[in-house]
């Protein structure tokens, strides 16, 4: 499952293919606590690892390495749930 639809092109560059994407009927961005309970119900219906990822790159600052910190933090978020 991947938060937004833009997440498919990242899946198909490293052969990664999404189940689903999160989305509300009214197209708002869900809230941490629907993220979590999300979470919480993969865990308990399967033994899928899963991490929570930050399409934004809110950890980083803003400037000309941003986008790079970014990805790169996306596909660290993509190996934990590979377990690598």
């Amino acid at each position: 499952m991947v938060p937004h639809d833009a997440c498919q092109y990242f899946g198909q560059r490293y052969d990664v293919q999404a189940v689903g994407t999160i989305s509300l009927s009214d197209a708002a961005s869900p809230n941490p606590a629907q993220i979590a309970e999300l979470r919480d119900l993969v865990r308990e219906g399967s033994s899928a690892r899963t991490a929570i990822s930050d399409p934004m790159g809110a950890a980083f600052a803003p400037g000309p390495e941003h986008y790079e910190q970014t990805l790169r933090a996306i596909a660290a978020d993509y190996a934990q749930c590979f377990g690598d």
